[in-house]
């Protein structure tokens, strides 16, 4: 690991040479990787890791993961049309069969629009008011 920060002098430092010692001073530790970590960007570690047999990845926002070139290559964001009309989009199926085509995800219900519908069939009467 600090082979891959640049902090070979860690490697001697008799305050984190053993799992207990690392654990009684990671106060001093924790500060000490950060500095490391903070001259690359996570897309820059995430590959550094990667190419050295570490299974890494760096924690995405949402607005990265909807662009992610392989999110689109799986279709997994899809449109949805709301009651007033505007067009989100939505999670696809995460799972996918060669052969299987999906159906686009249901309309999001407007606020009430299947209340009569619900409380009928709990047997607690369709009005607006109960």
């Amino acid at each position: 690991f600090c082979g891959l920060l640049g902090a070979g002098e860690l490697v001697d430092d008799p305050r984190f040479a053993t799992n207990q010692v690392r654990v009684k001073n990671r106060d001093e530790l924790r500060p000490l990787i950060q500095s490391y970590l903070e001259k690359r960007t996570a897309q820059e570690w995430e590959k550094i890791c990667l190419e050295a047999g570490v299974p890494v990845a760096h924690v995405r926002k949402t607005s990265d993961v909807i662009t992610d070139e392989q999110i689109l290559a799986r279709d997994m964001i899809k449109k949805v049309r709301l009651p007033g009309g505007e067009e989100i989009g939505t999670w696809g199926v995460p799972v996918k069969v060669d052969g299987v085509s999906f159906t686009r995800p249901l309309a999001i219900p407007a606020m009430d629009q299947h209340r009569a519908e619900i409380l009928s069939e709990l047997g607690l009467g369709g009005g607006k008011d109960g």
